[in-house]
């Protein structure tokens, strides 16, 4: 017979709510989820809160942002953004770069210094993919695809607007 792990849970709703200020909105379920690539005790997870007109699509809630440690079993609120969408996450391979997708664009959180800045202006097409380097990311904003190099210049690849809807990473050599 195989043993399986029992379920265990690691995070509770009431503890992220806890982080937040009182507000009368209400709670979707949306929850995005990352685990860090090297530190297997880090999980990075985004809340949607949004108001209780939900079925308005051009109502918006907000994404809140946090860092939880399964070793200690803390909680920190990084940041919150203005969202429209449900959340989603990507975390670069060495895992110093945490990528948010919001209503408004891609936003890039250095883990390191602390900050977010934007990576591309625009609604993003589908959740962006990191090469394996973690150097460059890949997204597209209306069909523009644009390589993201954070924390320096972005680059739109072509002005027409494309169907590609993923990355295909290559090595040289």
């Amino acid at each position: 017979s195989v043993s399986r792990p029992r379920a265990q849970t690691l995070v509770d709703l009431s503890q992220l709510l806890a982080l937040l200020p009182p507000t009368n909105a209400t709670v979707r379920p949306d929850l995005g989820l990352v685990r860090h690539p090297i530190d297997e005790n880090v999980l990075f997870l985004a809340l949607r809160v949004a108001p209780d007109r939900l079925q308005d699509p051009a109502v918006t809630g907000t994404t809140h942002v946090f860092l939880a440690r399964r070793d200690t079993g803390q909680i920190f609120n990084l940041f919150s953004t203005v969202d429209g969408d449900a959340p989603s996450l990507s975390i670069s391979p060495a895992g110093r770069w945490l990528s948010v997708v919001t209503r408004d664009g891609l936003l890039l959180y250095d883990l390191v210094e602390d900050r977010g800045t934007v990576g591309v202006d625009g609604p993003i097409d589908f959740v962006p993919q990191w090469s394996p380097s973690g150097e460059w990311l890949y997204a597209a904003s209306e069909g523009r695809p644009y390589l993201v190099a954070p924390g320096l210049e972005n680059r739109e690849l072509t002005a027409e607007p494309l169907t590609c809807g993923q990355a295909l990473w290559l090595g040289a050599g």
